[in-house]
């Protein structure tokens, strides 16, 4: 039988509300198969959600279920002020999430009586958990970082659920626009809500391919979906990409100064040997064995830590100068590594938190350094890669060069470092068509 129920939010203001003027909110549900003289439309259960609010909030929200004479005068000023609450984005998220669960056992046809929806709904609040599949997801990867990613994702979506666990049938669009909201609210960047839900879209496509899993809808927009398709989440996307770069003069500032400290000194050097060595991350550099240098040909030989684990692992060839060769003698390590850093790591755990405070420190020292030597942005060590990358392109290298030589698989991921030039380097380009 197709859609054997009605149903709808009730805002339960018969009794008397409670201290803070709030008042329950239960799912109504009306079995239209069920027609006695007494109830000719059928009969009508309440089931209790755990929710209260006041009548302001659930007209706001909700005003679909309130009968017109009932509805409360509330100005923009008030409205805006209701939707921007979290307390408020979480109950709309909860009740919608509610109901999306009902219509789709309703469309599906398969329950006829009110005891058997109950069933149901408590079987789909027991079922997939989130926490249950980032844990799974969280042993197979290897990679420390990568997991960490997904530690810091699961914590974000179970705070803003006032953490508890939920399931994957409550994640639906509607429920990520909240998500997103309550982010923002907290000043969170957009970058920083890519960065928490990208492990959600992974958990999420694998248990839709998950024959096992009963779960089957995925709430994330593809390319077939377009932007003002409410039914589906649109990740937003940063529209123009800041310049993580240095100009020439910066960089020339930063090759002349000799550093005030020890910490500032070894912050320059390792930057410097980053940008001369095709843009290495910190961790290819430190992971770099001294089996793999050949001191009379001045060159060495790596791949990248991130591709370690893939079918094809292409290495790279590096032209050492006398420059960057003095700084790995400089900071020359006593084990099997290059450079010092890592030889007290005991673990592949230990070893990747010596890199992240080693990461922390030179950022702080680099910091400081662009104070002291007047470059007006804020310098990081990443900032070797791009700027290594960005000079390549300016002096004539082909991007398909310098994707082999960043190690990209894929030719977008060069053209993210590559992007967005400053005005004057454009400027200056196109004083080149009248020469």
């Amino acid at each position: 039988m197709k859609n054997a129920f009605n149903y709808s939010l009730y805002f339960d203001a018969r009794y008397k509300p409670k201290d803070n003027g709030e008042y329950p909110i239960k799912l109504k549900i009306t079995e239209k198969y069920n027609v006695t003289p007494s109830h000719p439309y059928g009969k009508t259960h309440m089931k209790e959600t755990e929710d209260y609010c006041s009548l302001k909030v659930f007209q706001v929200f909700f005003p679909e279920y309130l009968r017109e004479k009932n509805h409360l005068k509330v100005s923009l000023a008030e409205k805006k002020k209701i939707k921007s609450e979290e307390k408020n984005i979480r109950l709309e998220a909860r009740l919608k999430t509610l109901l999306n669960k009902v219509k789709k056992i309703n469309e599906e046809g398969k329950i006829f009586t009110y005891k058997d929806l109950k069933k149901e709904l408590g079987y789909v609040k027991g079922g997939v958990l989130l926490r249950e599949h980032y844990e799974k997801e969280i042993k197979e990867i290897s990679n420390i970082s990568y997991a960490n990613q997904y530690r810091n994702s699961l914590k974000s979506l179970l705070e803003f659920n006032e953490n508890e666990d939920l399931t994957l049938f409550e994640i639906t669009a509607s429920w990520l626009r909240s998500y997103e909201q309550w982010c923002r609210n907290r000043g969170c960047s957009i970058a920083t809500i890519q960065h928490y839900l990208k492990p959600l879209i992974t958990i999420i496509s694998r248990a839709v391919n998950d024959k096992s899993c009963p779960f089957n809808s995925n709430p994330f927009a593809n390319k077939y979906h377009s932007k003002s398709d409410k039914s589906v989440f649109h990740i937003k996307k940063k529209g123009t990409r800041r310049n993580r770069y240095l100009n020439d003069d910066d960089l020339n500032k930063l090759i002349n100064y000799k550093g005030k400290t020890f910490s500032q000194k070894e912050a320059r050097d390792l930057f410097l040997f980053s940008y001369w060595c095709g843009g290495m991350n910190l961790k290819d550099m430190l992971k770099l064995e001294k089996k793999n240098i050949d001191q009379e040909k001045m060159d060495f030989q790596f791949s990248r830590s991130k591709n370690k684990n893939k079918s094809t692992v292409r290495e790279s060839l590096i032209n050492l100068d006398q420059d960057s060769y003095s700084i790995i003698k400089t900071y020359e390590g006593s084990g099997k590594y290059a450079f010092k850093y890592l030889d007290n790591a005991s673990s592949e755990e230990a070893e990747y938190r010596l890199i992240k405070n080693l990461r922390s420190k030179l950022n702080k020292q680099l910091k400081e350094i662009a104070k002291a030597i007047d470059i007006d942005r804020k310098l990081h060590f990443q900032m070797a890669r791009h700027t290594c990358f960005s000079n390549l392109l300016k002096k004539g290298t082909s991007l398909d060069m310098i994707r082999q030589i960043a190690g990209h698989r894929d030719m977008k991921t060069t053209l993210n470092y590559v992007s967005g030039f400053e005005t004057e380097d454009l400027k200056e380009e196109l004083k080149k068509l009248k020469k």
